[in-house]
C-alpha cells in the first residue's frame, strides 16, 4: 500500500501525512486495508510524529497512563 503511494521511508510517510491533500488520500487507502481501524491510523500518526487532536490529547481505550518507578537515591 505504501509503495503504491510512493512511500518508502518514515520521512516520506511523515511528509505525506503532513500534506493535507496527500493525508486524506493516504488515510483513505490505509483504512481500506483489512484490520486497519481508526485507532491504527492514529497510531501510525503517533509513530511518524504527526500530532492529531485525538492522538495528541487522549489515550486509547485500552491504554493506561504511563507509570514510573520512584527514583532511588535521587535528590
Amino acid at each position: 500500500m505504501f509503495e503504491g503511494q510512493g512511500i518508502e521511508t518514515v520521512m516520506e510517510l511523515r511528509g505525506a501525512l503532513g500534506d493535507p491533500g496527500r493525508r486524506t488520500v493516504l488515510r483513505e487507502a490505509l483504512s481500506a486495508v483489512r484490520h486497519v481501524s481508526p485507532k491504527t491510523l492514529e497510531y501510525i500518526d503517533t509513530l511518524s510524529e504527526i500530532s492529531t487532536g485525538a492522538a495528541a490529547t487522549s489515550l486509547g481505550v485500552d491504554e493506561e497512563p504511563p507509570t514510573f518507578p520512584p527514583s532511588v537515591g535521587a535528590n
